[in-house]
């Protein structure tokens, strides 16, 4: 199985934020979502990293599918059957990624707001039931000998994560859709650092003083309305009861939207500032997304 020049067309000049669908497969032990591909900005420009990392997931994606293929044709070609279909993660909008992101009030296809809702895109029923990983399917996929291994260090130098690659079908179809050991781990390398820059931002963004300030006005303009809560971020962290959203959930989705829509707190708005601080980031580490970019084209040029 090959991409197709749809598939090619998509990746190289479409930006739709794809939930990362993690490469690391069972055995490759990897330890971060996968994210990588041509770099354009849209929406989502108020966060500098972010088109790099949600364009790397769709490559992941499209990677992903063939890596699939070709572990079922491996895994068949040893007498075990695995699920030949594969099952593509669900696309989210900007806004959707932004509310997520900063855990704002949700609205479903049926008008309900809430912090624990589930689309219909999102819904878990159509994925497969668990394989029933014997000792033959182990060793099949496993491997017995251990081909590379390494760790992954952020920017910085703090190690972020691993890889381990065996010469099961989990290894060989890496190694089929990648090409070679050396790309695998530099795609890898490249996905990481730019999501633990993110992650890094996000963390900063909790204790940067105009967030804080904003975040004390959301307070008082939720107790206003009845609602008693420290931090913006909050609300998300409750036990909300059933069913889902309850009454009482949608009651202070509701009020949340409208108190952040009143002091500037939307996602939106969050987000411009913790763009500020991912450029700061970027400037800091002198962290560049061309390389990310230029070795996902040459994946997707092999699989093309």
């Amino acid at each position: 199985m090959r991409l197709t020049l749809s598939h090619r067309r998509f990746l190289l000049f479409t930006l739709s934020a794809v939930v990362g669908a993690a490469i690391g497969w069972a055995a490759v032990n990897f330890s971060t979502s996968s994210n990588s591909a041509k770099f354009t900005y849209s929406s989502y420009s108020v966060l500098p990293l972010w088109p790099a990392i949600s364009q790397s997931r769709e490559v992941s994606t499209l990677i992903d599918q063939v890596m699939h293929h070709n572990f079922y044709l491996c895994m068949k070609g040893q007498g075990i059957e695995t699920d030949p279909v594969f099952r593509t993660p669900p696309v989210q909008n900007d806004e959707d990624q932004l509310a997520r992101r900063y855990v704002a009030p949700r609205t479903n296809e049926q008008g309900h707001s809430g912090y624990t809702l589930i689309s219909s895109t999102e819904s878990t029923a159509d994925q497969p039931s668990p394989i029933d990983q014997t000792a033959a399917y182990k060793r099949a996929a496993n491997g017995t000998h251990l081909l590379a291994s390494g760790v992954i260090n952020s920017v910085s130098g703090r190690a972020i994560g691993g890889f381990e690659i065996r010469d099961g079908c989990l290894g060989t179809s890496i190694l089929k859709t990648y090409g070679s050991i050396d790309t695998y781990e530099k795609f890898v390398r490249l996905q990481m650092q730019a999501a633990d820059l993110a992650e890094t931002s996000y963390a900063r963004l909790r204790t940067n003083k105009l967030f804080l300030l904003l975040s004390d006005e959301w307070s008082k303009c939720m107790r206003e309305k009845g609602f008693a809560y420290k931090s913006l971020f909050a609300p998300s962290d409750e036990a909300w009861p059933a069913p889902h959203p309850s009454e009482l959930e949608q009651e202070t989705a509701q009020a949340d939207n409208k108190c952040r829509t009143e002091v500037g707190a939307s996602p939106r708005e969050i987000a411009r500032i913790e763009g500020a601080i991912q450029i700061d980031l970027i400037e800091q580490f002198q962290f560049s997304i061309e390389p990310l970019l230029r070795i996902s084209e040459q994946i997707v040029d092999k699989n093309s």
